[in-house]
């Protein structure tokens, strides 16, 4: 089960790592009962000898 990412995720995820822009790759495995998942992502923009993709963990708190 795949979530919407929230849009101040993917700015964060991009501003930290210095790209112009972030892309989901693909999702690499979902988190327990559903709160998020570990996502492959494309940076785009990133100096010559960079890498070009990231790993990330989106965490999805649950409504306590």
């Amino acid at each position: 089960m795949t979530h919407t990412l929230s849009p101040h995720f993917l700015h964060t995820l991009r501003r930290t790592l210095g790209a112009s822009s972030v892309e989901v790759v693909e999702s690499l495995q979902e988190l327990w009962s559903g709160h998020g998942q570990i996502l492959r992502v494309r940076l785009g923009g990133m100096p010559e000898g960079a890498p070009s993709t990231a790993i990330a963990k989106y965490v999805r708190f649950p409504n306590c």
